[in-house]
């Protein structure tokens, strides 16, 4: 879906005031404040991707044990299950960089709590 699924647009304002207590964050922080909300937002988009991943996985591993092509499932035929045995690593993969994606994040929130 790439950019597609997620419309955005530009917000130009100019001459706009805002109280103190509707600030958020630090005065000309906005920008860093934005890329940190951004960099959150996409470790939860991974998650999500990773959840998409098993779950066709385990369609395609129920499709192939269930489909019969000269005379025993598919899923017995080698090609198919190399196909799958790829796509099954290519998910742990995924799982392991959403998991150290996930730890990373963490890890920067504990750390700014301790330097105050």
């Amino acid at each position: 879906m790439s950019l597609h699924g997620s419309h955005s647009a530009e917000v130009i304002m100019e001459y706009c005031e805002v109280t103190v207590e509707n600030v958020l964050g630090s005065e000309g922080q906005g920008y860093v404040n934005a890329l940190k909300i951004l960099a959150n937002g996409r470790a939860g988009l991974a998650a999500r991707n990773l959840g998409s991943s098993q779950h066709l996985l385990d369609l395609s591993v129920k499709f192939a044990k269930e489909r019969v092509q000269f005379s025993k499932p598919i899923i017995e035929h080698q090609g198919v299950a190399h196909m799958l045995s790829e796509l099954a690593v290519n998910v742990e993969v995924l799982r392991s960089f959403v998991y150290r994606v996930a730890w990373m994040v963490r890890a920067s929130k504990l750390l700014k709590k301790r330097r105050g």
